[in-house]
């Protein structure tokens, strides 16, 4: 059989880079149908497993989906309503801590007026007014005058301040474009924040459906798949592929069930301490836990803010302690064990595989980097095959063949 040219694989290489281009394109459609692929391939042993103890494919698909709808919708229905309370109470406590704050400054820059203490600098960048708006500051007593006097004149200054109408319509003349600006960009969060809910209430109807159809029909959308491979490479790209989501399968089903018994153990030890809020500081821990570095610092430092505010400085640094000795725990001893095995990385490998993703696309590259430094040794492995023999001595300095040079010309 004649070797064909290589521009004849010119067209094929168009349309693999015409349907990446559209894949691109369609990302936001296609989102829910890729993590339902995911959900059906994590999945899908399971299927497989139950259909080699006999039962039939339709059946272990409907049990199997059925314990995981399930699942899903216990957690919906019971811990999100906790946790969504408890953000909401976490947002105005706050609020309420913020606008004590604000209060207080207040109150200390009326004291200063009262005492006759001169106002402060102005911050850079910042009008010639000192704490409240539209305040000019006045001139220092002369040394003579006594306290007396200047004490009521600085009382009836406030008092006028507070009083007279003009005062308010200079506030609102200096800040109605701020305010209208303000309020025209919480109107457009607002239509946004109800535009990302009817999505996300959409994808929660796609996701589980579009799931059971593909866990039923996976082996099949599989085979069509590898159908646009040329025959005389099907087979080895069989192997690639199944190796390569293998690899990130498990390591979906790893990071999913370490992430899991992380944010298991952050609600116990929030309890156990008494900070309040557990149930979302325990979610947000075990939702960050796979962003690497900067995940757990964000874990850290929110429990230690939020069990401050609630309960004192001293549990806030309790909390703060115990959620960075539970991330150094699961970092060394957990996720190794779990997560680890199922790659097959070098740990080297793996320290180089988080700095180029992290350099590449920053946070999402760190969270794939492993799997896909994993699929990429896979494949160098199926394609060199001699690079997987393990065990074997490195040959001794003086097996080493020397090299031999050549005679030169003229010289015998």
């Amino acid at each position: 059989m004649a070797r064909r040219a290589w521009w004849f694989y010119i067209p094929h290489l168009v349309l693999a880079l015409a349907g990446l281009w559209l894949v691109y394109r369609l990302r936001s459609a296609l989102a829910p149908f890729f993590i339902a692929y995911i959900l059906a391939a994590l999945l899908d042993p399971q299927v497989r497993r139950m259909e080699a103890r006999g039962w039939r494919r339709g059946r272990a698909v409907a049990a199997i989906f059925g314990i995981f709808l399930l699942v899903f919708l216990s957690i919906l229905f019971t811990v999100v309503p906790v946790a969504v309370g408890e953000i909401r109470q976490i947002s105005r406590q706050i609020s309420t801590y913020v606008g004590d704050v604000q209060m207080r400054a207040g109150q200390a820059e009326r004291a200063r007026d009262i005492l006759g203490m001169p106002p402060r600098e102005p911050l850079p960048g910042v009008g010639t007014g000192g704490g409240l708006p539209g305040r000019t500051p006045t001139p220092e007593a002369p040394a003579e005058t006594p306290a007396g006097p200047l004490l009521l004149a600085k009382l009836q200054e406030i008092i006028h301040r507070f009083q007279v109408p003009l005062y308010l319509q200079d506030l609102v003349a200096r800040h109605a474009g701020d305010v209208y600006a303000a309020l025209a960009r919480r109107v457009g969060a607002w239509v946004q924040a109800a535009l990302g809910s009817a999505g996300f209430l959409l994808w929660l109807v796609i996701i589980p459906v579009a799931t059971f159809y593909l866990l039923n029909d996976i082996q099949r959308v599989r085979g069509r798949l590898l159908l646009l491979v040329p025959e005389k490479h099907r087979t080895a790209a069989q192997a690639i592929a199944q190796d390569v989501a293998e690899v990130f399968l498990s390591y979906l089903r790893g990071l999913t069930l370490v992430s899991a018994l992380y944010g298991l153990a952050m609600l116990l030890a929030l309890v156990l301490i008494g900070v309040p809020y557990a149930v979302a500081l325990a979610l947000l821990a075990g939702a960050l836990y796979p962003v690497p570095i900067l995940g757990p610092l964000i874990t850290v430092v929110t429990i230690f803010i939020v069990a401050s505010l609630g309960m004192g400085w001293g549990v806030g640094a309790l909390g703060g302690g115990v959620a960075l000795a539970a991330n150094q725990v699961f970092d060394q001893l957990v996720t190794p064990r779990i997560v680890g095995k199922s790659v097959g990385l070098h740990p080297v490998l793996s320290m180089i595989a988080l700095l180029a993703g992290a350099d590449l696309l920053g946070l999402l590259g760190m969270v794939l980097a492993v799997p896909v430094a994993g699929a990429i040794q896979v494949v160098v492995l199926r394609l060199l095959p001699w690079l997987r023999s393990e065990g074997a001595p490195a040959p001794a300095a003086e097996e080493i063949p020397k090299r031999i040079r050549p005679p030169r010309p003229g010289r015998h």
